[in-house]
């Protein structure tokens, strides 16, 4: 969300792979930005496009690099865990995991230190909680 600040036209990034859509997800299919064959962008963005980026973004994929799949992951060691972390933490680390790559983590544990930009834990921590909450009702 940090790098799309929520457009739903974002271009797609791509090094090894694609990266389209609201969440910058990997190999995600949902996208209002247009394609090499159609390059004017999608107006308005149907809704099927927005809810297939949240979520190529959130669900678990193939590749294991989702926030679905990063939260179990760290819920199961893949991640170095100190001892006193609580159960907050675990969306703090999926959410760095998802920006900078499953094992972008240093071995102390602190989210700040290599590549990643430090708000993307604040932002998806925020998209995660709001997700969570509307999931009760």
């Amino acid at each position: 969300m940090e790098e799309s600040r929520g457009c739903v036209r974002v271009h797609t990034t791509s090094l090894a792979v694609s990266n389209p859509g609201l969440m910058q997800s990997y190999q995600g299919l949902g996208s209002c930005a247009g394609t090499a064959a159609s390059p004017l962008p999608l107006n308005p963005c149907p809704y099927t496009q927005i809810q297939q980026m949240i979520h190529d973004g959130t669900a678990s994929n193939a590749a294991g690099v989702n926030l679905q799949d990063l939260l179990v992951r760290h819920t199961e060691g893949y991640q170095p865990i100190d001892a006193g972390t609580d159960e907050t933490a675990k969306f703090y680390r999926a959410a760095r995991m998802y920006n900078s790559g499953p094992f972008s983590i240093s071995a102390s544990g602190e989210l700040s230190i290599g590549g990643a930009n430090a708000w993307y834990v604040f932002v998806y921590f925020l998209l995660l909680t709001r997700t969570r909450m509307s999931a009760m009702f």
